[in-house]
Order: structure tokens, then sequence, then C-alpha cells
């Protein structure tokens, strides 16, 4: 038997000699392995980086206090942002009741946040980082955050204030990238089981299967 599990849980693959030959699990005894890939996350998010640099599947358009369009996967910036996930929830329940079939397509005005700290918040969703995160960006960024409700975003700010403000170079306890994005395809996941999002239905022998 093969079992794998969630994405998010490192591909945990149960194995035994035969596997055509049906065994109760608790007979398994030391022929149980486990493997892991540590990087899975990252292998995720820079596939969906790559859709989202060529705008293939994105569904939703954030549109900026000066004009800039950002066009994401909602799903993905659900998982970081409250303010998205709340708007996105609705919008499931909405597409539920009308019965909606396929991508649908939405745009959302961001008053209150310009181009800048939304191309933050947005680099934070699909790569775990916020690279343009300096002083010079940094009331953009916190401004965007806190309209958009991004808390992990909200933190590396505080964390590099506080870090320009202390006179001594002691370093600051940070999240790795990789971590945060494990995080993020976490919250994905979630969404995902709560059918948040959902805008596609396969339908393999009677069985529907929504993704």
């Amino acid at each position: 038997m093969i079992s794998i599990a969630s994405p998010v849980e490192q591909h945990e693959i149960q194995l035994k000699q035969n596997p055509f030959d049906p065994v109760p699990i608790n007979s398994l005894g030391d022929n149980v392995r486990t493997y892991s890939n540590k990087t899975h996350p990252k292998e995720v998010f820079m596939v969906m980086k790559e859709f989202w640099d060529s705008c293939l599947l994105t569904d939703l358009t954030l549109v900026t206090e000066n004009g800039h369009n950002f066009h994401v996967h909602s799903p993905i910036l659900a998982a970081v942002s409250s303010f998205i996930l709340e708007t996105l929830r609705g919008k499931s329940l909405q597409s539920d009741n009308e019965k909606d079939v396929g991508v649908q397509r939405w745009s959302l005005p961001l008053a209150e946040v310009d181009h800048i700290g939304l191309q933050a918040v947005v680099e934070f969703a699909y790569t775990g980082a916020v690279l343009s995160l300096d002083t010079d960006s940094m009331a953009q960024i916190k401004a965007a955050a806190q309209v958009l409700g991004v808390p992990r975003v909200m933190d590396l700010c505080n964390k590099e204030e506080r870090k320009k403000k202390e006179s001594t170079k002691e370093e600051t306890q940070k999240i790795s990238d990789l971590e945060q994005m494990k995080m993020t395809l976490q919250s994905i996941e979630q969404l995902w089981a709560d059918r948040v999002g959902c805008d596609v239905s396969l339908d393999v022998d009677g069985t529907l299967f929504h993704g």
C-alpha cells in the first residue's frame, strides 16, 4: 500500500516489500519507510511565481489608489491577507448559490495602498520575503500590510525598524523564507479543505473533485 500525506506534511510514503499483497498497516513493522522533501513549499511557489509572472490562471486584479494593476491568484493572496480572505469567502458563497462554473475573474480597488506597498505584499505571498523592504519603502509597505491585514509583513517591518533603532548589532530572530512559504502553503491547503476559492470541478466517474 502507498499512502501519501498532504503536500504540506512533506510527503510521507509507506511502503512494504510486496505492494500487491495487502497487509494491515499495523503489521508492516520495520518495512515502513518515510521519505521527506523539505524544500517542497519552495518548489511549489517557484511554479506559482512562474504562473504569476506570466499571468497564467490569475483571477484577481488588485487596483492601487494610484491606478496600478496587479494580477494575482486570489487563494495565494488570501493565504496571507485577512482582507482578501474575507472577500474571497463571500464570493465563494455567492458562487455556490449561483452555481457559477469556471474561473471567475474579479477586481478589487484598494484605498490608501500604493503600488510600492502592494508590490511588497504580493512579493511576500509568492516568495516568503520582501526584498524591497528598506527605510525608504517602510511606510508604504506598512500601510499596505495594515489595510490588507497581513500580520507577517507587519512583523517583518517592525523587526526591521527595531533593528535600525537598536545601537547594538544583535541578530533578531527571523523566520526563514522557506518557513514563511510553508505557513502560506498550509493556509492554502486549509482554503482548499474549506472549498474557498475553488472554481474548478473535475468529474471522475461521477465523483467530483474541487480545486
